[in-house]
């Protein structure tokens, strides 16, 4: 018995030349949403079997990923990152208990291994849900300041003295330094 492969017709119109079939045919097969169809049909079988072809998987994406695009919602993506956590927690779940009654040593931390990077994924996926539910904010500041200047990454040239007292500068006169400070100071 053979299996049956199922595959992505296109509708061209007929005016159109052979170039511009071409074109047309290949956009359409690199299109995300063809691209993932095609995964998911080729994953799938197991539980959809041949009830669902290959164009209605397409077209339904394309519907969805619009709907979604236009109406800039992230719910679908947050259903979406909560059921994989979900199945890669099962994934965990599985594998360990797997790992558990295993008494060869190899297969023990092979299913261990497994277990373990499934349990990672899910807390990644956990954390990209909440990054996408609590986005960081990035504040942006104003600088409102005349003849500012900052020297961001530079060391500065002394180590910081402490203020002892307000130091009052005229334009024009040299600053003192720390040396000519303890000589000006009156006992």
């Amino acid at each position: 018995m053979t299996a049956k492969k199922s595959q992505a017709t296109i509708n061209v119109d007929s005016k159109l030349t052979d170039k511009e079939v071409k074109k047309k045919v290949a956009h359409f097969y690199l299109s995300p949403e063809v691209s993932g169809a095609a995964v998911i049909e080729s994953f799938s079988k197991n539980y959809t079997g041949e009830q669902v072809s290959f164009d209605d998987m397409a077209a339904v994406l394309k519907d969805t990923t619009k709907e979604l695009t236009q109406k800039n919602s992230m719910e679908y993506v947050e259903r979406l990152l909560l059921s994989q956590a979900i199945v890669l927690n099962n994934l965990f779940t599985s594998f360990a208990r797997r790992a558990s009654i295993q008494d060869n040593l190899k297969w023990y931390e092979t299913h261990m291994r497994f277990a373990l990077k499934a349990q990672s994924q899910s807390r990644a996926t956990l954390e990209t849900l909440s990054a996408v539910k609590n986005p960081p904010v990035y504040a942006n500041t104003a600088n409102i300041a005349t003849n500012q200047q900052i020297n961001n990454g530079t060391p500065p040239t002394q180590p910081p003295q402490p203020i002892k007292e307000a130091l009052v500068h005229d334009q024009g006169v040299p600053i003192p330094t720390q040396t000519k400070i303890k000589q000006e100071v009156k006992p």
